[in-house]
C-alpha cells in the first residue's frame, strides 16, 4: 500500500537513512529537518523511525509544543535520566554519560518533532549534545517549521540559528511535485481520474500535503460530483477542512505575511495590484519586497501583477479576516484605484465588496459601470450594481434617479416588481421634469404586469400633478402607449387623444402618436408620415418625453423604408436605455432585428434579437424565428418559437408579431394549415387594434400566397386587393411589391406574370432583398409555366445569384429547386469572389465588415473563436485580400 504522505521524499529519507549507518558504526550525527507547517516533517519523522526500528536501532521520541516549562521537554525525552544537577552544565554532562550508557546496549534514535516549540534549556542542550555525537551511537533527528519572519521579530528559538552548519546535516523539505499531487488525489478516488482534476487539486494545495488532505477530505464528503464542484468552487471550501487548514498556515505566519497575503486576497489580481499593496496591507518598503520573494519562493503567490495562486486559496484566506476589516480593505483599494483614474469598472469591483457607498466618488463610479452594463446587455451585473447603491443613505433626490434605473431594469423580467420601485423614484422625485420622465417607465412596467387599467390610471393621476401643461399632455399621451397590450382600452384611449389634439402644437408627443395611429389605420402614406415625423423632431418638446419621442419617430422612420434615419433615433434611445422604460429596450432590439430581416442581414438580426434584456419577448423573438427560418436552421427556430408560445403573455401587440412568425415557421416545416391559421389570428388582431395597413407585417400576403398553396385561389386574390390597396395608399416600393407578388399567384396565366413582373420593379427599389428573390422566382416560375422556359430560367438564375449573395440558404435552396425543375443546367459553385462564399462564411465575414470584434461574432453565431478564425482565413483567400478593413469594400456591392 502507498504511503501517500510521503511521496517524493525519496531523498530525505535517503539522508537520514546514511547518517543512521553511521551511527550504528558508532559515529552520531544531528539530522535537521526543516520545512513549512504542512510540509509532512511528522510523517517523514515516523517514517524515518520505523526504518530505524526496522534495523535494531532504540527510538526514544517527542512532540514539542507550547507551552514546555523548563526541562519539560528533556524530561519527557529521557523519563529515566537522572535530574539532580548542581547546574545547567552539571546537568547537561549527566543526561549526555546516561545516553551514552544507554546507547551500549544498541544504537538510539531521538526523534524531536517541531523543536521550534520546545524551550530554551532544550534547545542548548540540543546544541551540546550535537557537539559530541560523533563519539556516540546516538542520531538525533529533529523536525523544524520555518515560520519566515521579515520584520525583525526574534528568530532566536529557531534550533537552524543556533547550530553552526558543521554540527547538523541539514534536510530540506519543499513542496510536493505536480506527479506526487497526482498520484495522491489518485490513490484517494481512483485512477480514473482525469489527470487535468487531479492536478487541480494539486495546483489549490500548493504542493503542501496538509493542504492536499484536507482538500481530498473536502471533497470525498461531496460524493460522486466532486470534480464539478472543484471546479465551481463551492462557496462552502472556506468552511471545510481546506478552509481551517489555511487558516491554520496563515495564523502561524509573521504580522506582515499575513497582511500581505489577505491584500492580495483582496486586490486579486488587480492591475495596479503592487501599487495598491502598501496601503493596503500596511507593509512597504524592503519588507514588502521581501514577503512577495518569499511567498512566491513558496508557491503561494504567482503572476504578474502577483495574485494568490488559486481561487480556493483566495476564498479560504479571505475567510479567517474580519468583514469589517475585508471591507475596509476594499472601499481603501477602490478609493486609491480612483485617485489613479483607473477604470471604473476596477473600482466597482472593490465597491461592490463594501456596504452601500455614500460619497459622490464611489456612487458616480457604480453608476458609471451599471449604465455601461446595461448598454453591453449585462443586465445582471447592473442590477447588482444599482441594488448596491440604492442600499445606501443617499439624497432623496440621488436615491430617485436610482431608483429609476433599477425599477426600469428589473421590470425586464418582473414588471411588477419593477413597477414598485418605480412608484418609489416617483415619491423621491421632486422635479417635475424628472417625474415626467419617470411615468412612461411607471406605466410601460405597470402594462407589462398586466395591470393595464392600473398604468392608465396611474399616469392620469401623475399628469393631474403636473403643473407644466407640456409635460402634463405627453403624460397622458403615454397612457396610450401604456394601454397598447389591451386592444379595447388602447382603442379608447387613442380616440380620447384623437379629440384633444387640435389644439396642441403639431411637434407635441399626442400629435406623433396619432400621426403613428392613422399610418398604421391606413388614412396617410409613408411619405406624409415621414414628413411629420421631421417635423416633430425639427420642432420642441419637453426634455423628459425625449425619449419616447424619438424611440416612436425611429420606429416610424422605419417602417417608412427611412431605415438610415430611424436607426440614428434608436441607437440614440439605445444610449441612454438605463433610465426609462423596458418596453424601450424591446422596442430597440425588435426594430433593430426587424430591419435586419426586410434586409436579409439575417445574422444582425439574430444579434439583435437575441439581446439578453429581451431575448424571450415576443418582438425581437419574432425576428429571430423568421431570421432562423431563412438560415434553414428550423429546428432552433421551433424550439424558440415553442418556448414563447408557452410563456409569453398573448394579450400584447408584440403577440401579433410572434404569430405572424410562427405562421411563417409552420410553412417552412411544411405545415400550411398551421401556418393560414396564425396568419389569420394576426390580422384579426391587427384589425381589432385599428390597424389594417400593410406597414407592420404582411400578414394579408403570406395568407394569400398559403390560400393559393391549398388550392383557394377566390379567396388569394380577395387577400391579396386588400392589401394592394392599403399598400397604394401607403406608398413604398415594399408594401407595393409584396401586394404585387400575392395578387400574380393567386391570378396565375398572364395577369399573374404581368403582376408578377410589376412586383420585381418594385421590390427591386426597395431595401427589401429577400423579397425581391422570392417575386423573382414566382416570376421565373410563371413564365416557364406559360411556354417562355428561357425567360423563366433566366429571372431564376438571377434569383440564385441574389440569394446567394445573401447568403441566405432558404432562398439558394428554394431559387436551385426551381432552376432544377425548369430544366436548367446549374452551374458549380464559384471558386473565388463573393459568390465563392460558404453561406456560414458569408454570415461571419458580414459581421466581420459590420465592425463586429471575433469575440461579439462568437456571442452572435454561437460559434467557438477557431471556427470564426477558419472562416475568415477561408474567406480572405477566396475574396483575395488580406486584411479585415478591406471586406466591407469587396462586399460594398453585395
Amino acid at each position: 500500500m502507498i504511503r501517500v504522505a510521503l511521496l517524493d521524499r525519496d531523498d530525505q529519507l535517503a539522508t537520514i537513512a546514511a547518517a543512521a549507518r553511521r551511527t550504528r558504526d558508532g559515529a552520531g550525527r544531528l539530522v535537521l529537518v526543516r520545512g513549512q507547517p504542512g510540509s509532512g516533517k511528522t510523517s517523514l519523522l515516523a517514517e524515518a523511525g520505523r526504518r530505524a526500528e526496522a534495523t535494531g536501532m532504540r527510538v526514544l521520541r517527542i512532540a514539542c509544543r507550547e507551552p514546555d516549562g523548563p526541562d519539560a521537554a528533556l524530561d519527557r525525552l529521557l523519563p529515566g535520566a537522572p535530574g539532580a544537577a548542581a547546574d545547567e552544565h552539571a546537568l547537561f554532562h549527566q543526561r549526555y554519560r546516561w545516553l551514552h550508557q544507554l546507547a551500549a546496549d544498541s544504537p538510539l534514535l531521538l526523534a524531536v518533532d517541531d523543536v521550534d516549540l520546545a524551550d530554551d534549556a532544550f534547545q542548548r542542550w540540543l546544541t551540546f549534545l550535537a557537539r559530541r555525537l560523533d563519539r556516540v551511537p546516538v542520531l538525533v533527528v529533529v523536525t523544524e517549521r520555518l515560520l519566515f519572519r521579515y520584520s525583525g521579530a526574534p528568530v532566536d528559538r529557531e534550533l537552524t540559528h543556533r547550530l553552526p552548519g558543521s554540527l547538523a546535516t541539514l534536510v530540506d523539505l519543499g513542496p510536493l511535485g505536480a506527479d506526487a499531487g497526482v498520484a495522491l488525489v489518485r490513490a484517494r478516488f481512483g485512477a480514473a481520474v482525469p489527470e487535468e482534476v487531479a492536478r487541480e487539486c494539486a495546483r489549490a494545495s500548493l504542493g503542501v500535503p496538509m493542504l492536499l488532505h484536507a482538500l481530498l477530505d473536502d471533497l470525498a464528503a461531496v460524493g460522486e460530483g466532486w470534480p464539478e464542484v472543484l471546479a465551481g468552487g463551492a462557496e462552502w471550501f472556506p468552511r471545510g477542512r481546506y478552509g481551517a487548514a489555511i487558516r491554520t498556515l496563515v495564523s502561524l505566519a509573521a504580522w506582515d505575511a499575513r497582511q500581505v497575503g489577505r491584500a492580495l486576497g483582496v486586490l486579486d489580481g488587480e492591475e495596479a495590484t503592487e501599487a495598491l499593496l502598501p496601503a493596503v496591507s500596511g507593509v512597504d518598503g524592503p519588507w514588502l519586497r521581501a514577503v512577495l520573494q518569499q511567498l512566491r519562493h513558496q508557491g503561494s503567490v504567482v503572476g504578474t501583477p502577483p495574485r494568490l495562486a488559486h481561487p480556493l486559496l483566495r476564498d479560504a484566506v479571505l475567510s479567517g479576516v474580519e468583514p469589517a476589516e475585508r471591507q475596509a480593505a476594499h472601499r481603501a483599494a477602490a478609493k486609491l484605484l480612483y485617485e489613479r483614474g483607473a477604470p471604473a469598472e476596477a473600482v466597482a469591483r472593490h465597491l461592490l465588496r463594501t456596504p452601500g457607498p455614500t460619497e459622490p466618488w464611489a456612487v458616480d463610479s457604480l453608476l458609471c459601470v451599471a449604465d455601461g452594463a446595461i448598454g453591453e446587455g449585462r443586465t445582471d451585473l447592473a442590477l447588482r450594481l444599482l441594488r448596491h447603491v440604492a442600499d445606501s443613505p443617499l439624497p432623496s433626490p440621488a436615491l430617485a434617479e436610482v431608483l429609476s434605473r433599477l425599477g426600469a431594469l428589473e421590470a425586464l423580467s418582473d414588471p411588477l416588481a419593477g413597477a414598485r420601485r418605480l412608484g418609489e423614484a416617483l415619491r423621491l422625485q421632486p422635479d417635475e421634469g424628472r417625474r415626467a420622465a419617470i411615468a412612461p417607465a411607471l406605466g410601460m412596467a405597470l402594462a407589462a404586469g398586466g395591470e393595464v387599467a392600473g398604468a392608465v390610471a396611474a399616469l392620469d393621476e401623475i399628469a393631474e400633478g403636473l403643473a407644466d401643461v407640456e409635460l402634463a399632455e405627453g403624460v397622458r399621451a403615454v397612457a396610450v402607449l401604456a394601454a397598447a397590450p389591451d386592444d379595447a382600452v388602447w382603442v379608447a384611449r387613442l380616440e380620447q387623444l384623437r379629440a384633444v389634439t387640435d389644439g396642441m402644437s403639431p411637434e407635441s408627443l399626442p400629435h406623433a402618436i396619432v400621426t403613428l395611429y392613422e399610418a398604421g389605420a391606413g388614412r396617410i402614406s409613408a411619405a406624409e408620415l415621414a414628413a411629420r415625423v421631421r417635423h416633430v423632431l425639427a420642432g420642441r418638446w419637453p426634455a423628459p418625453l425625449d425619449p419616447c419621442l424619438r424611440a416612436l419617430a425611429g420606429s416610424a422612420l422605419c417602417w417608412a423604408d427611412r431605415t438610415e434615419e430611424g436607426h440614428r433615433l434608436i441607437d440614440e434611445v439605445a444610449e441612454g436605455m438605463a433610465p426609462f422604460a423596458p418596453q424601450f429596450a424591446t422596442h430597440v432590439a425588435g426594430q433593430r432585428a426587424d430591419t435586419a430581416v426586410v434586409a436579409g442581414r439575417y445574422e444582425r438580426a439574430l444579434a439583435a434579437g437575441r439581446d439578453p434584456r429581451v431575448a424571450s419577448t415576443p418582438y425581437p423573438a419574432a425576428q429571430v424565428v423568421l431570421a432562423l427560418v431563412e438560415l434553414d436552421r428550423l429546428d432552433e427556430a421551433r424550439r424558440l418559437a415553442d418556448d414563447v408560445t408557452a410563456r409569453a403573455p398573448r394579450m400584447s401587440w408584440e403577440w401579433n408579431f410572434f404569430l405572424f412568425a410562427r405562421g411563417y415557421l409552420h410553412a417552412a416545416l411544411g405545415d400550411p394549415d398551421r401556418a393560414l391559421a396564425d396568419y389569420l389570428e394576426c390580422g384579426e388582431r391587427q384589425l381589432a387594434r385599428r390597424f389594417p395597413g400593410p406597414m407592420l407585417m404582411p400578414w394579408r400576403v403570406e395568407a394569400a400566397l398559403t390560400h393559393a398553396e391549398l388550392g383557394r385561389p377566390a379567396d388569394a386574390a380577395r387577400l391579396a386587393e386588400e392589401d394592394l390597396a392599403l399598400a397604394r395608399t401607403w406608398g413604398t416600393e415594399r408594401a407595393v411589391g409584396r401586394a404585387l407578388r400575392a395578387r400574380g399567384v393567386a391570378l396565375g396565366g398572364e395577369d399573374g406574370e404581368r403582376a408578377l413582373a410589376e412586383a420585381v420593379a418594385a421590390l427591386a427599389r426597395s431595401p427589401a432583398e429577400p423579397d425581391l428573390v422570392r417575386a423573382l422566382v414566382d416570376l421565373g416560375r410563371a413564365r416557364v409555366a406559360l411556354g417562355r422556359g428561357r425567360a423563366g430560367r433566366e429571372v431564376l438564375h438571377e434569383a440564385l445569384a441574389r440569394a446567394e449573395r445573401l447568403g441566405a440558404p432558404r432562398l439558394t435552396r428554394l431559387a436551385r429547386t426551381a432552376l432544377a425543375a425548369a430544366g436548367a443546367r446549374l452551374r458549380g459553385a464559384a471558386r473565388s469572389g463573393p459568390g465563392a462564399l460558404t453561406a456560414a462564411e458569408r454570415r461571419v465575414v458580414r459581421l466581420a465588415a459590420d465592425g463586429h470584434s471575433n469575440p461579439e461574432i462568437c456571442a452572435a453565431l454561437h460559434l467557438t473563436r477557431r471556427t470564426v478564425e477558419t472562416h475568415l482565413t477561408n474567406a480572405y483567400r477566396k475574396l483575395g485580400i488580406t486584411r479585415r478593413a478591406q471586406l466591407a469594400e469587396v462586399l460594398a456591392d453585395e
